[in-house]
């Protein structure tokens, strides 16, 4: 407002007749520019010192007079409404880089306007040049600066929003009130390479509501209050947070959970109080809080009067109150250690949308290093394929990492990076997400991740890799268990409508190696749907009363992500007969399985199959009709059988066509695992025999490659 007033004043000091518009009638006068040059211009502003100390003196002497509280509260009034227009048009996106201009204008007019009708009634003259005031020389003067001060004012704001943000208590926040600058925060989401099915999933859920706000009421759909990201680190958790913001484009605000701590008692809840405030004072406002695990770890992992669980129960309550008083906060977290954190955080209501944000793909890998090296220095010939192949469970950091090492060493010798480069900066770094971290996020996916990603070019982490083509006998067997499942999902209503109990547990039983576990995922990847695998033989280390509840949990993971199949192998390892002495001490964990089974007769789409070699030590309880409906025995393959395995094994490798009915006659009594041992050992024995120089167009096993691999692998059964 100050900037308006200064503008009003100082606008007849460059172009008008008179030194001040606040000057009387009789004060000294100074004669109009004529020309801008240095004489002229030192000889107006010379004036400026006299114009206010006339208008303090009037001020003061004739504080008591009408005209004059009138003329103070007209321009209190103007300079209001100056400020109030100027903000209105910056929201018009036709008019916003003209909004001083335009603001100061129209609200000089209304000012005029005012003194000219209460002229008769305060007798403004008095203390008021109208004659001056509505001068066309002085209108001009006036839309100059004011076209002058918008691009300065901008610059000036702009820097002090970017460059100074708005703190609250030691810097434990930083707001964001550029709209514009947030905006730009969008290429964020469009950057993050992959991810496309969770894009679309936000798209729909959270920006589409926001967007059509007034139809989402209507149909009373709900904006998300909480967002969580979690994964590996460096895959793109925070990236895809601000791509979001920006995609919004509402105020934003940075939590800083390392300046939020405190060591003084009471001081940490009360900056986090005031970051909610804030963002509220400021809503609509999206609010980042990266590596939320550092303030919500479960409340059960203290043992002391700890500051965390305080701002656990403080963060809580706030965003319960998010959805108490409607304001437009949303709460985006993200996490790489989602098992430390309270469940009570992660219901519906606080973080309503829960993503699993996975290390890249071959394909992401692939464009990755396409990006990453573009406008690189390089060889033409670079294979971006093998390079991807050689990069599993490596995440974008890494591979960031991967190319500036790479590119160092080139610089070092002066020339465009090569293949060789690259291969050896990934040979010489280890990746950074280690196979228990991805079993960790896939179990914590299962229980807590309420988004099932449908995406058709994919197949979903869940569901297995094994193919039916991968199994190259037991069409029998392939054909009764597709019959099994797709009756119950395709004519569910048809088994409902005749009282026909379908069929939910299979017993595979038979010589081990001969494909039981093969099956399971084979038709698992058949019908899109996922498998949780469960090792009775890793189970039975935890111990009898574990086992139990992590059976239980299974069940419910099941039931949680149905369509669903359960695979329990090695049933035997802990559901031996009851009447055993072993059978005794693991009762309950077989009562518990036996109660689960049952369970499933209300529940829908939930499969069991289970796998044993010794289907004899099985309790009898589970073999009866309505558990394990059908039992199905996997046998040793016969002579045909045996050659479809082998040419499912000898893909990608030329051999004579008489060959594998050879063989297959010579491996009578050997499983589908010991037949994939037999190949592999006479592939090893060609790569001896042809040595390292061999072109690939010269890969053929021979029957010689054969006898001696015969030597060394016999039948396991």
């Amino acid at each position: 407002m100050i900037t308006y007033f200064i503008i009003l004043s100082s606008s007849s000091v460059v172009l008008d007749m008179k030194i001040t518009l606040f000057s009387p009638l009789n004060s000294v006068s100074s004669p109009p520019l004529t020309s801008l040059t240095s004489d002229e211009l030192v000889q107006a502003f010379s004036g400026i010192s006299i114009g206010l100390s006339s208008f303090v003196k009037y001020f003061i002497i004739d504080l008591g007079s009408v005209a004059t509280i009138f003329l103070t509260f007209l321009l209190m009034v103007c300079t209001y409404m100056t400020y109030s227009v100027k903000n209105y048009i910056s929201t018009l996106r036709l008019f916003k880089y003209f909004s001083i201009p335009i603001s100061t204008f129209l609200n000089y007019l209304l000012l005029i306007t005012l003194l000219l009708l209460l002229d008769d009634i305060v007798n403004f003259s008095e203390i008021v040049n109208l004659k001056v005031l509505t001068s066309s020389s002085l209108l001009y003067s006036l839309m100059f600066l004011s076209i002058i001060s918008q691009p300065l004012s901008n610059i000036v704001l702009r820097a002090f929003q970017l460059q100074t943000p708005l703190s609250v208590g030691t810097e434990a926040s930083m707001l964001i009130q550029d709209r514009e600058y947030v905006k730009k925060l969008s290429q964020y989401w469009y950057q993050v390479i992959d991810l496309e099915s969770i894009k679309r999933e936000i798209e729909d859920t959270v920006i589409t509501p926001i967007i059509k706000s007034e139809n989402a009421r209507k149909y009373g759909v709900e904006i998300p209050k909480g967002i969580l990201f979690f994964g590996p680190p460096g895959c793109g958790k925070t990236m895809l947070a601000k791509g979001l913001a920006g995609r919004l484009g509402w105020s934003l605000i940075v939590v800083n959970l390392g300046e939020l701590l405190s060591k003084y008692y009471g001081e940490s809840e009360r900056r986090l109080t005031n970051i909610f405030k804030l963002a509220r004072k400021y809503s609509p406002c999206v609010m980042i809080i990266d590596e939320i695990d550092a303030i919500g770890k479960a409340r059960t992992r203290y043992v002391s009067d700890d500051v965390t669980p305080r701002l656990l129960n403080l963060l809580l309550s706030e965003m319960d109150g998010l959805n108490i008083d409607d304001s437009k906060v949303l709460v985006i977290a993200t996490t790489n250690q989602p098992d430390l954190l309270d469940p009570a955080l992660l219901r519906p209501g606080r973080f309503d949308k829960i993503y699993y944000i996975p290390p890249p793909d071959l394909e992401a890998r692939k464009v990755m290093f396409m990006k990453l090296l573009e406008k690189k220095p390089k060889v033409k010939n670079i294979n971006f394929e093998e390079l991807a192949k050689m990069t599993e469970r490596y995440s974008y950091a890494d591979l960031v990492e991967i190319v500036k090492r790479a590119s160092l060493k080139a610089l070092k010798e002066d020339r465009p990076i090569s293949q060789e480069d690259l291969e050896w900066a990934i040979k010489t770094q280890r990746p950074s997400i280690s196979i228990n971290m991805l079993e960790m996020y896939e179990k914590f996916k299962l229980a807590y991740c309420r988004f099932k990603a449908k995406d058709e070019a994919k197949i979903s982490i869940n569901i297995p890799e094994t193919t039916w083509s991968d199994i190259g006998d037991l069409d029998e067997v392939k054909n009764e268990l597709t019959k099994c499942v797709e009756m119950l999902r395709s004519r569910s209503r048809i088994i409902e409508k005749i009282g026909l109990r379908p069929i939910r547990g299979i017993l595979l039983f038979g010589p081990p190696g001969c494909g039981k576990t093969m099956l399971a995922r084979a038709l698992a990847n058949s019908f899109k749907i996922p498998i949780i695998e469960l090792n009775c033989a890793d189970l039975a280390k935890y111990g009898p009363e574990r086992a139990a509840l992590i059976v239980k949990e299974v069940f419910n993971l099941a039931k949680d992500n149905a369509p669903c199949i359960i695979f329990i192998d090695e049933i035997d390892s802990i559901a031996m007969s009851r009447e055993s002495p072993l059978g005794m001490v693991w009762s309950g964990v077989i009562s518990q399985l036996l109660i689960e089974m049952d369970g499933l007769r209300s529940s829908s789409e939930v499969f069991i199959i289970a796998a044993t070699n010794r289907p004899w030590a099985v309790d009898p309880a589970l073999l009866r009709p309505g558990r394990f409906d059908k039992l199905i025995y996997i046998p040793l393959p016969n002579c045909e059988a045996r050659v479809k395995i082998l040419e499912v094994y000898l893909r990608g490798v030329k051999y004579d066509s008489k060959l594998i009915e050879k063989i297959a006659k010579l491996t009578e009594g050997y499983s589908g695992a010991d037949l994939a041992a037999l190949v592999r050992e006479a592939k090893m024995e060609m790569i001896s025999r042809l040595g390292d120089d061999t072109n690939t167009d010269e890969l053929v096993i021979t029957y010689e490659d054969f006898e001696r691999a015969l030597k060394k692998v016999k039948p396991s059964v």
